[in-house]
């Protein structure tokens, strides 16, 4: 090979290396590059709709997350982001310094790729399934949550977890649909829909707080958190109540007194529940704690008595239920 060839042949080389560095640039540029919290989402909001796979079967299970989710206040401020989700005595509910990753993408992508109600393709969830007002090729920005306190562990807060994606956005993140509203994918396979809450937003507890007695009923009426909470309270009471009267009127006879006996067991512990409760008198944060474990129970009760009788819970769930119970998410 004379010199004419071999000068021809490192100018090649060179050119395709640098080639190969420009592209691995413009992939290093690509990755997001965690930001402030823009500045138009910092202040105080709170969660007016709950939206479930409306293409997922579960008429009961994953409606009870409406009560729980339903009224929780998120607060975004540059050192951290707070939110008052039911919790277990000891569970932290904060995002230190929160950051966000901005991924600009389609609506159909973003939304398929992240969420796992149904995790088989070509049946994974659109956002039409969720009543978002988004089509499927819109261009979205979603930006997912990063918190210096849980950079580890980013499907804390959400996160397609059972099939991988490597497109997927892990954990939290939202969609701002406009300035007083957003959409934020949590954990349990749903959005929040978030919006901004005003100064003078007025407390709407489950009772008339016209007629407010105790020192807990005035307590939780002069807050807007503590009477929402009130009302997930009250709303995830009556729907296992609803659960439990559709097991009676639909499952096999021979459970019946057990089913019986469970239900006067929940009334029950609604009722001493509610002596506990007053017991806070006028501490917010015992309230505050009290309707979230309360909360967090009553989908307990409801989770066992559903496992324990899988076999005649297969008419909730439709005939995919017998094939792997293990295969379904709470």
């Amino acid at each position: 090979m004379n010199l004419a060839s071999l000068a021809s042949l490192a100018l090649r080389a060179l050119f395709l290396s640098l080639v190969l560095a420009a592209t691995a640039c413009e992939a290093r540029d690509s990755t997001p590059t965690p930001a402030d919290l823009p500045a138009t989402l910092l202040g105080a909001w709170q969660v007016s709709d709950v939206r479930l796979d409306r293409g997922d079967t579960n008429p009961w299970a994953y409606k009870l997350n409406v009560h729980k989710y339903l009224g929780r206040t998120f607060v975004f401020a540059p050192e951290r982001l707070t939110y008052n989700m039911p919790r277990w005595k000891g569970s932290q509910q904060v995002c230190e310094t929160p950051k966000v990753e901005v991924h600009r993408t389609t609506a159909l992508k973003v939304v398929s790729a992240s969420l796992c109600s149904r995790p088989f393709q070509p049946v994974r969830p659109s956002p039409k399934d969720f009543g978002l007002p988004l089509s499927d090729s819109s261009l979205v920005k979603a930006l997912s949550l990063i918190c210096s306190n849980d950079k580890e562990n980013r499907d804390a807060l959400g996160g397609c977890q059972d099939t991988p994606h490597t497109d997927e956005i892990r954990g939290a993140w939202f969609i701002v649909l406009n300035p007083d509203e957003i959409a934020l994918r949590w954990e349990e396979e749903l959005f929040l829909i978030l919006k901004r809450l005003p100064q003078d937003a007025k407390p709407v507890a489950s009772f008339d707080c016209a007629k407010a007695a105790t020192e807990t009923e005035k307590t939780i009426c002069s807050s807007v958190s503590l009477a929402a909470f009130d009302v997930s309270v009250a709303g995830s009471y009556k729907h296992v109540l609803g659960y439990y009267d559709f097991a009676l009127r639909t499952y096999d006879p021979s459970i019946k007194p057990q089913t019986v006996k469970q239900l006067a067991a929940f009334k029950q512990s609604q009722r001493e529940w509610l002596k506990t409760r007053d017991k806070c008198g006028g501490d917010v944060a015992c309230l505050e704690q009290a309707m979230g474990e309360r909360i967090l129970g009553i989908t307990d009760e409801y989770l066992n008595y559903a496992y324990d009788n899988r076999d005649y819970d297969i008419r909730l769930w439709g005939d995919n239920f017998g094939k792997s119970y293990a295969e379904r998410r709470w």
